[in-house]
């Protein structure tokens, strides 16, 4: 690649010095406040010159597209980790105590972010020009085209359209130009009206007629799966668009670019993504250019979408509901929407968010009846003439009844010379009977069993359109010279497509055949197709196929065989010697359980979906699955479980899915056979795969509190509420720091339904209410200053700003007025509340003023005597209540908290009195009554860390309850009358949780929903939902590092190291002080290790900043038994092993970027120098390779691990790769099949666990610590299998399954500081035991297994 030396470095240089610019802007903008913002902008001016360092990223010789990109994201990223560290230094909690201090930190932050987003994107960009000196180049459309795959419609569109006769539906069509040309006129206009009008001929001539304004057209088929899909629909008519508009296709173009997926649908599984993505935003960006074409006198572009009635499957008509909530984001004003369907109340209803103008075919009755005459006159005309005309005329159109699909009937029986018009049946009904009695005969379709009547069940009955030799015979069980002759002979009602497959004249023949929605002149009963029995067809054909195909599997699954019994029975409903059909394997795995549920097989349907053999082959497309367990109420359990388990098989296929399976359904199987034999089968495959090891549950089961996480937001989530939407399903809003509002479905999970943007800040509140017309609404706040009101149904821009405020607005609620009308209220930094109007828009229509310092909550309650009332709290440590109607001052102040108020909300007692629960900086939540005042009625205590929300809910027995959640990482349920501890402690997130809510599911048990800084949403059930054993108090300083030892009597010992420059040796059993106070480091110790003379004494080695090694008799202490010097710089870790040929050994790393080898006994200077790490050096550990051959393995700031030969000395065997920021610990460990691994802990918050061997990724990667990971350390549980225990300064110890992955099953808590180190020994009965030592100067030593407890 030719490169543009100058082009690339002046590119970087103008981004990085354009977000030097962004940060130091937006420092200089504060005004100085005091000492303490002096002292801020100090330390802050440590980000500024690490940004500035970006400057100097060009001046590298030799610089490459790949080396510039790298080289800033390098810098950049080193620059946030520098502002990261101030929040995490206890200095910063010292000097900048107060909760506007972190706020700033957190803005701070968010700048940077966001410069760096922009930096990145510029840098991309503009360094693609520069390298190729050039632009980019479109591909030619035959790329896009392959990348969106649109279905084509040029043939239907012109068969249809050849149907039409000149001179009819003219009113049709300039009805359709004066509504298309009017700017003010509605989006969407509804032609709606009976089967056989002609709806579809009339959208063809149209798109022929209006062939410079018809934007893309879409027609929906009942019996196409791509011809009823939303994702398809989508594709299609942006391909469409991209033909159309030039500017349109270029979008396209870079979006195929930057989304990087095989197709357009695989974007996303959720059809309002991809509509946001390939057709919304793309409009939007050319609004303006079509804006200007449509002022030329011909009116807005339209998109046709012909019979949406046609979309619905399996009683759901996903494409309608897409069209009827997402379509209303089109620009009206050179956009409009022209839609068809039969005439069906659902579909008005469910057209409703589009407001459509309905063009019914009754208001045209005449024009309707005089385009009969026409279209018959047409036909008839090269035939008769005169009075015998005039009688043809009158005579066929009473028979018509206004259906022109009847009319093209007796056009075409009179093409074939068939012009006894007296003979002509009445109506459609009467045409189809005609029909089939002409081909069959008298005797219709014949027997239950007969050739014809299989065939056209299994056409009727399939899910998908079927290939007349490849599908059909197979299905039907007819073979294939029946099948085409009777297919021919059908011909007029099923034509085949070019592809050779079956469609439907029309959907009115299906109707008529299963007999729902067409009249009837005649008894028909010898053509009707049972629907039942169809279906029965078809799942019989199903089983046969996989009952073989389950045989075959070498596994024999109880699950598996269970399902070949139910589903061999249903094999049984064929007739003995009748030829039995057989599915394709690939319709059968997609369709059987739908056959089945449909034959009324409710049985059978849920041992066939419970099958593990068959989810295992159906796990490719995870949606399809869940959604046939969504059929079933028995399967509840499993669809629980495999909606947790879908983002698992997203991103890693079926290599977790067992493992997922059997540990999410077994704690709660009990009494569910298909459940209970699912499960075990799940584990028997676990254990027996090579990486797998199923010994205990890690994943959270199904059944239990996290009902399902919700992923999509690419910043920190900080907010959510949930309403109810216009069908009685259970929503959720959430908001975050990417600036948009997303809309949920908490039962089902996915994708979001809805993505509200048009904030240009962080979206830090969100709440619903109901509109004056009883439609959900939402409401969010931002710290641009504004409070937007959203539809969450229809989605689109917002639909009122409501502007005031004079800074950040940090909360949104809801009231309704004493008149009954909806009000909202917004809570500001600029110290005030403020009430709106969220109808009318406008000014606020009160100032609430009063609070004496930033004003962080705000919640609406209803007063004892009915009156609406206020509560809003603030970082002046009040809680204060308002009259919203009347003003004025407040009635009641509250006074208690010994921090800044965070946010507060009202709930109402056992006695139905009003009451309000405020949280707070002083991590407690507090109860008051408003009516009477006075103190707090409840202090709840028990979170280590700032408690962010808290919302009332009913628990299942009755009472009222309070939900909490804290950067501690943890949701609380609390007894708010009772007090006391919390009831439930609902762990999972991996960082701080910002926002909790409270919602109904659709069984009417209660929920809560969370959201977090790891950027997830999780939903709980509240209803189903340990102590150190010793603390070591002695240390004078921060407590570095821990080691478990045996002293020369046999007895346990510990070591611990400290900033107080001192070794304390303990006692872990009996505990007390220290029994020995080793002293002679001159600077921090970081690290101490113990290892066995060479006599079987014995003996400590610690490191420290002193920049040598100490070796210490631990029984007799005294002075250091030697000194190892040689580092140039802070050691950091030392570890002890054994040499090839036995001799002890010690190993050493420091901030010099070496690891050392020494001789413990001998002293002297190193014997083997390891080189290669670019950074520091930040801890060493020691093992035996497979062959038996010393070992170690060293972690630093690099991001690296790598693995030495510390006899041999010489490059490092491996280099470890994966994380994200600096690796501060590692350790050695045995899997359960004896071989080597390694696990590394990083600032990335992670542990991961390597092959030490092999080397390669990480195959396991161990998440939940919501702060840096500083230690890691390997023990073996008391069944014998390997575990790891993780420290972090979340001030948590974690304990982990290395060989199964999943969430930590022990999280123990106590520490009140950072937590900087974990060791792990065996107790004097041989039980576990965990040490670890942190920051608040402690030692605490812990039971792994039983999760802490005394």
């Amino acid at each position: 690649m030719e490169v543009d030396e100058a082009a690339v470095e002046k590119v970087v240089e103008t981004a990085a010095t354009e977000v030097v610019k962004k940060v130091e802007a937006y420092l200089n903008g504060r005004p100085s406040a005091d000492e303490r913002e002096t002292r801020l902008r100090n330390r802050l001016s440590t980000l500024r010159d690490a940004l500035i360092e970006l400057k100097g990223a060009v001046a590298a010789p030799k610089k490459t597209y790949v080396e510039a990109l790298e080289k800033t994201e390098e810098v950049v990223e080193e620059a946030i980790e520098t502002g990261l560290k101030w929040n995490n230094m206890p200095w910063i909690e010292k000097w900048f105590g107060g909760p506007e201090y972190d706020d700033l930190f957190a803005r701070i932050d968010s700048k940077v972010t966001e410069s760096i987003d922009a930096l990145q994107f510029g840098v991309i960009v503009n360094i693609n020009a520069a390298v190729t000196g050039r632009g980019s180049e479109h591909p030619p459309n035959s790329e896009l085209r392959s990348w969106l795959r649109p279905v084509e419609f040029g043939a239907d569109v012109e068969s249809y359209e050849a149907r039409y006769v000149e001179g009819t539906r003219t009113w049709f069509f300039d009805s359709i130009k004066t509504w298309s040309r009017d700017f003010e006129a509605t989006l969407c206009r509804a032609a709606v009206a009976d089967a056989g009008f002609g709806k579809t001929a009339i959208m063809s001539h149209l798109v022929k007629m209006m062939d410079d304004r018809v934007l893309a057209v879409f027609l929906c088929r009942h019996n196409d799966p791509t011809k009823r899909d939303p994702r398809h629909m989508i594709t299609t008519l942006a391909w469409q668009m991209a033909q159309k508009l030039e500017s349109f296709r270029l979008i396209l173009e870079r979006a195929r670019e930057t989304e990087g997926t095989p197709d357009a649908v695989s974007i996303s599984t959720d059809a309002r993504v991809l509509a946001d993505r390939l057709i919304f935003q793309p409009l939007s960006e050319v609004a303006s250019e079509l804006r200007d074409r449509a002022s030329d006198g011909q009116g807005r572009y339209v998109i046709l979408i012909d019979a949406l009635d046609e979309a619905e499957h399996n009683s759901k008509n996903a494409l309608l509901e897409l069209v009827a909530r997402d379509f209303a984001k089109l620009p009206s004003r050179c956009v409009c929407l022209l839609v068809t369907a039969r005439r069906e109340v659902d579909i008005r209803k469910k057209l409703a968010p589009l407001y459509p103008d309905y063009l019914n075919a009754e208001k045209y009755a005449a024009q309707c009846a005089d385009d009969v005459r026409k279209f018959l006159r047409h036909a008839l005309a090269p035939f008769l003439e005169g009075n015998e005309l005039a009688t043809a005329v009158s005579t066929l159109a009473a028979k018509a009844n206004g259906s022109f699909l009847y009319l093209q009937y007796a056009r075409e029986s009179i093409e074939r010379g068939d012009v006894d018009f007296n003979a002509y049946p009445v109506g459609l009904a009467g045409v189809y009977e005609n029909e089939l009695r002409r081909v069959f005969g008298e005797d219709g379709l014949g027997d239950a069993n007969s050739k014809t009547r299989r065939v056209l069940d299994t056409i009727v009955a399939a899910e998908v359109l079927l290939h007349v030799t490849d599908d059909l015979p197979a299905l039907s069980g007819v073979g294939e010279g029946d099948v085409v002759e009777i297919v021919h002979g059908l011909a007029q009602f099923l034509p085949v497509t070019d592809n050779n497959r079956i469609t439907f004249y029309h959907k009115s023949f299906v109707d008529w055949l299963i007999g729902d929605g067409c009249d009837r002149t005649f008894d028909n009963s010898k053509f009707k197709v049972d629907a039942t029995t169809a279906h029965r067809r078809l799942a019989a054909a199903c089983a046969w196929s996989l009952v073989p195909f389950l045989r075959e599997r070498t596994d024999r699954l109880e699950s598996d065989m269970h399902a070949i019994d139910a589903l061999r029975r249903t094999t049984s409903i064929a007739d003995e010697g009748q030829q039995l059909a057989t599915a394709p394997c690939g319709y059968a795995l997609r369709w059987i359980v739908i056959h089945l549920l449909k034959a009324g097989l409710e049985d059978a349907a849920l041992a066939t979906l419970c099958s593990l053999g068959l989810i295992f082959e159906r796990a490719a497309e995870p949606d399809t699955l869940i959604s046939d367990a969504a059929l079933l109420p028995r399967a509840a359990l499993v669809r629980d479980a495999l909606v947790l388990a879908r983002n698992g098989v997203r991103e890693a296929g079926t290599l977790w899915l067992a493992e997922e399976l059997w540990q999410r359904l077994a704690p709660h199987a009990g009494a569910c056979d298909f459940a209970v034999r699912l499960a075990r089968d799940a584990r028997k495959m676990a254990r027996s795969a090579l990486m797998y090891s199923a010994r205990e549950a890690y994943f959270t089961p199904a059944g239990s509190a996290l009902r399902c996480v919700l992923e999509g937001h690419s910043g920190r989530v900080k907010g959510m509420t949930a309403f109810v939407d216009e069908h009685g399903a259970s929503r959720l809003a959430s908001c975050s720091d990417d600036g948009v509002v997303r809309v949920w479905d908490p039962v089902a999970g996915g994708d979001a339904l809805r993505v509200l943007e048009g904030h240009s800040d962080r979206v830090v509140g969100v709440t619903a209410f109901v509109d004056a017309d009883g439609a959900p609404r939402l409401a969010s706040c931002s710290v641009d200053g504004t409070v937007r009101v959203w539809d969450p149904v229809a989605g689109g821009d917002a639909l009122r700003v409501l502007e005031g405020h004079l800074g950040e607005v940090k909360g949104v609620t809801a009231f309704v007025d004493a008149d009954s009308a909806p009000r909202l209220v917004s809570c500001s930094y600029d110290r005030t509340v403020r009430v709106w109007d969220p109808v009318a828009g406008g000014d606020a229509l009160r100032i609430l003023e009063g609070h004496s310092r930033l004003v962080t909550g705000v919640t609406a309650f209803v007063d004892a005597d009915g009156a609406p009332r206020l509560a809003s709290c603030s970082y002046d440590g009040t809680v204060r209540v308002w009259d919203p109607v009347a003003g004025s001052d407040a009635p009641r102040v509250f006074k208690g908290h010994s921090g800044g108020v965070i946010g507060v909300t009202a709930f109402v007692d056992a006695d139905d009195a009003p009451r309000l629960a405020s949280y707070s900086y002083d991590e407690t939540v507090r109860v008051w009554d408003p009516v009477a005042g006075g103190d707090a009625l409840r202090v709840l205590e028990g979170h280590s860390g700032y408690v962010n929300s808290v919302t009332a809910i009913v628990d299942a027995d009755g009472p009222p309850r309070l939900a909490s959640c804290s950067d501690d990482g943890t949701v609380r349920v609390w007894d708010p009358f009772a007090g006391g501890d919390a009831l439930r402690v609902l762990e999972g997130h991996s960082r701080c949780v910002k926002g909790v809510t409270a919602f109904v599911d659709a069984d009417g048990a209660p929920r809560l929903a969370s959201c977090s800084l790891d950027n997830t949403v999780r939903v709980w059930d509240p209803v189903a939902g340990g102590d150190a054993l010793r603390v070591f108090e002695g240390h004078s300083g921060y407590v570095n590092g821990v080691k478990a030892f045996v002293d020369a009597d046999g007895t346990r010992r510990l070591a611990s190291c400290s900033d107080d420059r001192t070794v304390h040796v303990w006692d872990p059993v009996a505990g007390g002080d220290a029994l020995r106070v080793l002293e002679g480091h001159s600077n921090r110790v970081k690290g101490v290790t113990a290892f066995v003379d060479a006599d079987g004494a014995p003996r400590l080695a610690s490191c420290s900043w002193d920049r040598t090694v100490r070796v210490w008799d631990p029984v007799a202490g005294g002075d250091a038994l030697c000194v190892l010097e040689g580092h140039s710089r802070y050691v950091n870790g030392v570890r002890a092993f054994v040499d090839a040929d036995g001799t002890r050994r010690l190993a050493s790393c420091s901030d010099d970027g070496t690891v050392r080898v020494w001789d413990p006994v001998a002293g002297g200077d190193a014997p083997r120098v390891l080189e290669g790490h670019s950074n520091r050096v930040k801890g060493v550990t020691a093992f035996v390779d497979a062959d038996g051959a010393p070992r170690l393995a060293s972690c630093s700031w690099d991001r690296t691990v790598r693995v030495w030969d510390p006899v041999a000395g010489g490059d490092a065997l491996r280099v470890l790769e994966g994380h994200s920021g600096y690796v501060t610990g590692v350790t050695a460990f045995v899997d359960a099949d004896g071989a080597p691994r390694l696990a590394s802990c990083s600032d990335d918050g992670t542990v991961r666990v390597w092959d030490s061997v092999a080397g390669g990724d990480a195959p396991r990667v161990l998440e939940g610590h919501s702060n840096r990971v500083k230690g890691v350390t390997a023990f073996v549980d008391a069944d014998g299998a390997p575990r790891l225990a993780s420290c972090s300064w979340d001030r948590t110890v974690r304990v982990w399954d290395p060989v199964a992955g999943g969430d930590a099953p022990r999280v123990l808590e106590g520490h009140s500081h950072y937590v900087n180190g974990v060791t792990a020994f065996v107790d004097a009965d041989g039980a576990p035991r965990l040490a670890s030592y942190s920051d608040d100067g402690t030692v605490r030593v812990w039971a792994p297994v039983a999760g802490g407890g005394d």
